[in-house]
């Protein structure tokens, strides 16, 4: 490493050279990328670096070196090998299925032909189902049930691989995308607590798609089937359970009955699987107790869902949940009378009633171009009571969007479109008496039409 290595090029004698060797005495991977790096650059015939100094060159690979430089270089090699090793380990996941497939019988392969069980999806001859049934165990010989472990055995294995197969494949897919693009911003994902945190993921991006359609479809096939058989097991029928049961028990105590279960068992709201299912057949939201004591009704009786905790959307029911593009669409499409927006954490990115003159807020790009499209009478309507402030900073975005903070100047031109009425709703009002007193006003004005207004709302 100490050779003349000419004027153009720089030493590699004097950078971290003891420590820039693996323990085989080979260079490392972050050694060989920064001279690889350097190579190219100096000696190519485009190369940036071909007629600089050699003292100079060698202080560029100081700096690469101190700032991560070598490192990022070590960084984007392994990722591209990481990628390729993706490609080559969903190939080997769906050759290993295939073969699995081909060499080792399905436990219900075993079950009916060793065991002699009759099974729910095999038909009798007159085409009803047969009734599956239970064998003993004194009635299953050694043969038979060492073939049903290697059959549990082989399914277990199958059903990884073909999860893995498929999610590895699109993931190997992405690391290629964000080496062929390392300067595009692909995925942003926030480090919140549960249900605090957002993740954002590119068009096409079908890893979370494969994840939600696998448990959908297994907790609907196999969900209510499972619980029924929970509920048989217990001793006495009793619930919640006063003795252990295996896969069942554990150490969260649900919030209704009091019975202790492990966390699979477990809703959002706390409550076991049973009183959660109780809870919604009585119309009762699962979900948060200040939901069920609220007055405000805000329960799917359809779907059984919240409207307001579970973010629901049900047409039967006139509510729709969505983001600014959503409602854009949904304005566009029914023509309402009247649109109604709520301003803090809607419209804006306030919240708690903070004035909008106060730090770096934003408009909602979608809804702002719904409120200030002066195609439509829109109002916002709102507990913040920073009214003129909500009004002033409305202002400001007139004819330029809602993508700028309150430092973006006023438009030059005279037609500017008018800026939505803000409707002030106090501590303890209704914003529902607001809304429908706007709406009687409205249909007032508008002959023969008092008994078809419609408004939509957005908050």
């Amino acid at each position: 490493e100490g050779a003349d290595e000419g004027a153009d090029s720089p030493s590699r004698s004097g950078t971290g050279s003891a420590a820039a060797r693996n323990a085989a005495g080979e260079p490392s991977d972050v050694r060989r990328q920064l001279d690889a790096f350097l190579a190219d650059a100096t000696s190519s015939p485009l190369g940036p670096l071909r007629d600089w100094p050699r003292h100079i060159l060698e202080y560029v690979e100081l700096v690469l070196v101190a700032r991560g430089g070598a490192k990022a270089l070590s960084v984007r090699a392994e990722t591209a090998r990481y990628a390729s090793s993706l490609r080559e380990t969903s190939a080997r996941f769906d050759e290993a299925a295939r073969s699995l497939r081909r060499r080792v019988r399905s436990v219900e392969d075993v079950l009916r032909d060793d065991v002699g069980a009759a099974l729910p999806s095999v038909e009798s001859p007159s085409g009803e189902p047969f009734v599956s049934r239970f064998v003993s165990r004194d009635d299953v010989g050694e043969r038979a049930v060492d073939a049903l472990r290697v059959a549990m055995r082989r399914d277990k294995t199958l059903n990884l691989l073909e999860g893995c197969a498929p999610a590895t494949a699109e993931l190997s897919r992405w690391v290629d995308e964000i080496c062929a693009e390392p300067t595009s911003r692909l995925f942003v994902a926030g480090d919140a607590g549960a249900g605090a945190a957002a993740d954002f993921v590119p068009p096409g991006f079908a890893l979370g798609e494969l994840i939600g359609a696998n448990a959908k479809a297994v907790t609907a096939r196999w969900g209510p089937e499972l619980r029924r058989h929970i509920e048989i097991a217990v001793p006495g029928g009793e619930w919640p359970p006063t003795e252990p049961l295996m896969y069942v028990t554990g150490k969260v105590r649900c919030v209704a009955c009091g019975g202790a279960f492990g966390t699979l068992w477990i809703g959002a709201g706390g409550c076991c699987f049973r009183c959660e299912e109780g809870m919604r057949a009585r119309g009762e939201c699962p979900v948060s107790a200040r939901c069920r004591a609220s007055k405000v009704q805000t329960f799917c009786p359809h779907a059984r869902r919240c409207v307001a905790c579970e973010r629901w959307s049900c047409v039967e029911c006139g509510v729709l949940c969505g983001d600014g593009e959503d409602v854009a669409a949904l304005v566009e499409r029914i023509d309402p009378h009247v649109v109604f927006i709520d301003f803090d954490r809607t419209l804006c990115t306030t919240k708690s009633g903070a004035s909008p003159a106060r730090g770096s807020h934003r408009l909602d790009p979608e809804l702002w171009n719904v409120a200030a499209g002066g195609e439509r009478d829109v109002r916002v309507v709102t507990r913040n009571s920073h009214v003129d402030d909500i009004g002033a900073f409305m202002a400001r975005h007139r004819g330029g969007g809602g993508c700028c903070g309150l430092g973006g100047s006023t438009p030059s031109f005279d037609a500017i479109l008018p800026v939505p009425p803000v409707h002030h709703v106090g501590k303890g009002a209704s914003k529902g008496r607001v809304i429908r007193e706007v709406l009687e006003e409205k249909a007032a004005r508008l002959a023969g039409s008092a008994g078809e207004s419609t408004g939509v709302g957005g908050g």
